[in-house]
Formats: C-alpha cells, sequence, structure tokens
C-alpha cells in the first residue's frame, strides 16, 4: 500500500512538470502581453504553490515525523506545520485560484462583474479560508471529519466557480471554428479536470475514514487531473496550434 514515501516522490514529480507549465505561460504572457493569460497564470501559480504545500506534509510525515505520526503538541512549530500537514495551507492557495478563475471567467464571458456575485464569491472564498485554518481537531481528535468539510467545502467552490465556467466555454465553442473552437474547449477540458482534482480527493478522504487505508488511486489521480488541466489550457488557449 502506497504511503507518504511515495506521496513525496509523486507530488515532486507533479511539482516538476507545474513549473514547467507556470515557465511557458509565463513566458508567453510576457511575449503576447494578454490580460486572460496573466490571470491563467496566477491560476496555475496558486495551483503549484498548493501541490508545493501538500508536498511539504509529505515531507513531514516521512522525513521529520515518522509515517503515520502527527505533529507532537510539544512541538514549537506546531501551529503552521499542523496545517501544513492536514492541508490546510493548500486549501488556501487552491481557494485563491479559484477566485482568480471566477474572475477569468467573467472577463472572457461577461466582460463586467456583477457586485452581488463578487460579493458571494469574496465572502464564500473568505470563509473557506478561514475554516480551512479554524476547522482543526474540532469535531474529531484525529482531524478526519474536520478535513473532510473542508474538503467537501473546497469541492463546492471548486463546481459553483468552473461548472458555468465549462459550460460556458462548451457553448462558445460550439459557435467558433478552427482554433477559437480549440481554445474554448480547452478551458472546458481544463475546467472539468480541475473539478476532478478534488473529487478524487474527496472521495481519497472519504474511502480513509472508512477504511484507514491512504494514498488510494483516487489520490494519484487526482493531481494528474490537475496537470492534465495545466497542459490542455496551454496548448488550446495560450500557446494555440498554428493554422
Amino acid at each position: 500500500m502506497p504511503n507518504a514515501l511515495d506521496g513525496f516522490y509523486f507530488e515532486l514529480v507533479i511539482i516538476a512538470m507545474a513549473v514547467v507549465w507556470d515557465v511557458l505561460t509565463l513566458a508567453k504572457y510576457r511575449q503576447k502581453k494578454n490580460p486572460m493569460t496573466l490571470l491563467l497564470f496566477l491560476t496555475f501559480l496558486n495551483w503549484t504553490a498548493g501541490i508545493v504545500f501538500s508536498w511539504l506534509s509529505k515531507y513531514f510525515e516521512a522525513f521529520v515525523y515518522g509515517i503515520g505520526l502527527t505533529v507532537p503538541l510539544s512541538d514549537p512549530n506546531y501551529w503552521i506545520i499542523s496545517r501544513i500537514m492536514g492541508f490546510r495551507i493548500s486549501f488556501l492557495f487552491v481557494t485563491i485560484a479559484l477566485y482568480i478563475s471566477y474572475y477569468l471567467r467573467v472577463k472572457l464571458f461577461e466582460k463586467e462583474m456583477k457586485k452581488a456575485s463578487n460579493i458571494f464569491h469574496v465572502v464564500f472564498g473568505a470563509i473557506t479560508c478561514v475554516l480551512s485554518i479554524v476547522l482543526y481537531n474540532v469535531i474529531t481528535m484525529d482531524n478526519s471529519i474536520d478535513r473532510i468539510i473542508v474538503f467537501a467545502l473546497v469541492f463546492v467552490y471548486m463546481a459553483i466557480v468552473y461548472f458555468p465556467f465549462m459550460t460556458k466555454s462548451l457553448k462558445i465553442a460550439k459557435t467558433q471554428q478552427g482554433a477559437f473552437k480549440n481554445a474554448f474547449m480547452s478551458l472546458a477540458i481544463m475546467s472539468a479536470f480541475f473539478i476532478s482534482v478534488f473529487f478524487c480527493f474527496l472521495i481519497d478522504q472519504m474511502i480513509g475514514v472508512v477504511t484507514g487505508e491512504g494514498y488510494t488511486p483516487f489520490y494519484f489521480l487526482a493531481w494528474i487531473s490537475a496537470i492534465i488541466g495545466f497542459i490542455s489550457a496551454y496548448f488550446g488557449y495560450i500557446r494555440p496550434p498554428k493554422k
């Protein structure tokens, strides 16, 4: 059965791949100065930061505290390390990525931001960030139920952001031809795979609570989905194929 050490090396590879697409996207923005490319770069960058802190959690578990062990309360860095190992810092960066994705969706499809909609996203994102930090060892001492609640909250916000992004991209793709069609299809695929990330993580966490087993196949599928989302957006929208 895979453990934190396997997760450490797996996520190291995922980080390397994510950084490649971050750098390529930034280079494309510097070349074209397209504000939409900048928003995609910031989205990718925050996703990458989320992966980095997830990887750090594996580092602490595999090399510092021991596989299957948690941070002792006596550790002077208990507060921050426990939040890293509980994926809470990762959730913060993913939530920021979600808000940027919402802003990108508005710029692409609506042009002007509706005040009520923006307030909703700011409040929902803020609540998600606060609960990610605060809801730790509150319901159960082993933090399992707390983590599932926060996972579910991030997944709901992800669905709120990316389902409309996906449907609107598909709708416009149907009216376009050639490169424009491919560009919006790629954004729809990106949205679907980003949703898949936390859907897979949520299943992985629920299986872990029921069986006590970690690192199910859904864990590996989750980060693979994130990379596919990066690649789809880059080749379809950021660097569309030449005619």
